[in-house]
């Protein structure tokens, strides 16, 4: 895979940091100021994935890791 677009990579990283958020490709295109047809075009050449599967799949991984954890007392 090519370098990864500064847009994609801090898509990602909000994703990562906010994946509890109500984020929509739409506030995240308005976020990184493109136009929404592009950056889905754009997140999907990158991480061959859609913006709304890979956000799913954070979302997912998230949430077994905080299954799989321990209550603690």
């Amino acid at each position: 895979m090519n370098e990864i677009n500064s847009h994609i990579n801090e898509a990602i990283s909000y994703i990562t940091q906010n994946y509890y958020e109500n984020i929509t490709l739409e506030s995240m295109a308005n976020k990184l100021y493109l136009n929404k047809c592009y950056f889905c075009t754009l997140f999907k050449e990158q991480t061959a994935k859609s913006f709304s599967n890979y956000l799913n799949e954070v979302r997912i991984n998230k949430s077994k890791g905080a299954v799989a954890q321990p209550i603690r007392n």
